[in-house]
């Protein structure tokens, strides 16, 4: 549930700043647990959650040059107040909708719990995809800056869209080290989605290969959260053990502007069609040993892995790594409990109750009652079984999302019927970051790379 950093052209060098800056008062962080700006499970990693702070003074800000600017001022002057209220009267219908005062307070209160206390923000870039226009902003907070992307109609001056994601670094984080590591730039899927392909430089081949498939959100290639790019550690960690990997931006991250109406949003566009496509194109790579053939999926990634590998095909096993076992609506209405303590959620609770009932467009917890009916319609379970393929189950023992219970289900409708293997791994939370680590940047465990490559290299 996400979270969002290597971007696809989005974020090159800004061509104009405005030369504004704005700044607000100081306020106490709060530490709930959602990170990004979507309902994802794949950024549930932060700290307990405390008291949330009273609302700060808005920004006081100088006139903008036009009304959409002027809007996306206040809506960020909004949220630095508290007032997810204020900042949603800039909506259209839809995003009021799909994204309610609740759910948008607990993304922006997690994202000062990760980034500490917002400072200043400007504009960095404006540009107008498919005719609306466009606004980067970047969001300065006391241990790092963000980028905030903000699209309207232009017909309207409503908000359209709304995306959080890390300001992109000049440089990767240096962890695995690169040497002996090979990477190419491929495009996966009918939008030509950016993707990475990574392998080692100097090994025999052909290689065994893994798809990597991110969890909810608008993620990159990286799963980018915070400081974090654990789908960047597994590439080259995994490469340095012989192994070859492809990954690729999520469609909600490269073209958040063509999100589906939300009476059609299924998991078939938001993952399901790239991934199988993505899949296709490792499997024809000619580096690749096509009996070694694997998909790794993380989070709701991870619930899909087995469909994922029916529908692509010649797949040798799947690895599984903090899957889902209950219904995700469930899983994110728990997130927003945790996040909250104390706060009234019954009118959710109903919702979710309500869910098989609602029409598709009608929203629950931030996504259309049809997207979480497509996702629980699938018995994602029955299909690992039907394809008979070794499983490896890991989770992490501080994983505030994916619970023991997620994981006993798999081992329960997977045991005696596949092979599989399975760990709960102490000290990691849902991105296999250890929740010890505080340094700069935070890096999956070591232990989580080694444990894959052992079940890919095994006889």
């Amino acid at each position: 549930m996400q979270s969002r950093s290597p971007r696809r052209q989005r974020f090159e060098a800004p061509k104009r700043a405005s030369g504004r800056e704005w700044t607000r008062s100081k306020a106490g962080a709060v530490r709930p647990c959602l990170v990004v700006a979507w309902l994802s499970l794949s950024a549930c990693h932060a700290a307990a959650p405390a008291p949330a702070p009273a609302p700060a003074a808005p920004v006081k800000a100088a006139v903008p040059s036009d009304i959409d600017e002027a809007r996306a001022h206040a809506l960020i002057e909004a949220l630095s107040a508290g007032s997810a209220e204020a900042a949603e009267t800039h909506f259209d219908q839809r995003m009021r909708s799909g994204l309610p005062p609740a759910v948008l307070l607990s993304h922006w209160q997690s994202l000062l719990a990760r980034n500490g206390e917002l400072t200043s923000f400007r504009v960095v870039k404006r540009d107008h995809p498919m005719g609306k226009d466009r606004f980067t902003f970047e969001l300065t907070f006391s241990q790092q800056a963000l980028h905030l992307q903000i699209a309207f109609e232009p017909s309207t001056h409503e908000v359209i869209g709304l995306a959080f994601t890390k300001k992109p670094a000049a440089t990767p984080p240096e962890h695995e080290s690169d040497a002996d590591v090979h990477q190419e730039t491929l495009s996966v899927g009918p939008l030509a989605l950016p993707a990475s392909w990574v392998l080692p430089a100097l090994a025999s081949r052909p290689l065994p290969a893994a798809l990597l498939v991110g969890g909810s959100g608008p993620n990159d290639r990286d799963e980018s959260i915070a400081d974090a790019k654990p789908f960047r550690d597994l590439a080259h960690g995994l490469a340095k053990r012989g192994i070859a990997t492809l990954r690729w931006d999520k469609r909600a991250f490269a073209h958040p502007d063509l999100a589906p109406e939300p009476a059609k949003a299924t998991v078939e566009d938001e993952v399901l069609t790239d991934a199988v496509a993505a899949l296709r194109l490792l499997r024809h790579r000619p580096e690749v040993d096509q009996e070694r053939v694997f998909v790794i999926g993380h989070s709701l990634g991870a619930l899909l892995t087995p469909e994922i590998a029916q529908r692509g095909g010649g797949v040798a096993g799947l690895v599984l790594l903090a899957a889902p076992g209950r219904p995700l609506e469930r899983i994110v209405l728990d997130q927003l409990e945790t996040a909250q303590p104390g706060a009234d959620f019954n009118g959710l609770e109903r919702q979710v109750r309500a869910l098989p009932n609602l029409p598709p467009a009608a929203p629950v917890l931030g996504m259309p009652a049809g997207y979480w009916r497509d996702v629980d319609r699938r018995d994602e379970v029955a299909i690992a079984v039907a394809l008979g393929r070794p499983v490896l189950l890991l989770r992490g023992a501080m994983d505030r999302n994916v619970a023991v219970v997620d994981q006993e289900h798999w081992l329960t409708g997977l045991s005696n019927r596949v092979p599989v293997q399975s760990a709960t791994l102490p000290g990691l939370d849902h991105l296999f970051l250890s929740v010890t680590d505080t340094g700069e940047q935070r890096h999956v465990a070591p232990a989580v790379i080694e444990a894959i490559a052992q079940f890919i290299r095994r006889p």
